[in-house]
């Protein structure tokens, strides 16, 4: 049990895309921030680990626009999360029907999926490092290696993330380590 519980059960139950707190809202929760997060941006960091920031990760939210001198930010959801009150039906519900995780498919392409869903723009370019943290993992050396890779296969497991999402690649930099997506019609 982490300290910073109470920040990820209130996020997960959060239905919506942004959820902008300031740092009293995070404290009422029962969260007792440290000096060095009223203090320091680099607190706030995305970082798998860092306990606080798993907080906000498993709940499938990343810090956007922190302002220290404000005291406030904004989590930005990246992936669905099921919420407490979701996770303990599912729980009921495995057992009653003993479905074992294993037969559960696990896409790891899926934050990649949501954070283009997401989106507003016509196009939107990431670079691979922005794409690992919206996956929650590291993306495989071929893709970083290949250009054919990121080809708008549905076939393929990957592809078939950002064509879900309504985009399809436009630009590969693989030596830049760099993609574009653009919406399609």
């Amino acid at each position: 049990m982490s300290k910073y519980d109470p920040l990820r059960d209130y996020l997960r139950a959060q239905k919506h895309q942004r959820v902008s707190m300031s740092f009293a809202e995070i404290e009422k929760l029962g969260v007792s921030l440290p000096a060095s997060a009223i203090k320091h941006r680099p607190w706030w960091a995305n970082n798998k680990h860092h306990s606080q920031a798993n907080a906000w990760l498993d709940a499938g939210y990343e810090t956007q626009q922190v302002d220290i001198a404000g005291r406030r930010l904004t989590f930005y959801r990246t992936k669905q999360v099921a919420s407490p009150a979701e996770e303990k039906q599912n729980t009921e519900l495995d057992e009653e029907h003993h479905i074992s995780d294993e037969s559960v498919p696990n896409d790891k392409y899926e934050g990649l999926k949501w954070h283009l869903m997401a989106q507003s723009h016509e196009r939107v370019s990431m670079r691979f490092h922005e794409i690992e943290n919206v996956m929650g993992s590291e993306l495989p050396k071929s893709a970083k290696k290949h250009r054919p890779w990121w080809a708008n296969n549905k076939h393929h497991t990957q592809a078939a993330a950002w064509l879900e999402a309504g985009y399809e690649t436009e630009t590969v930099e693989v030596l830049m380590r760099r993609v574009s997506f653009r919406r399609y019609t």
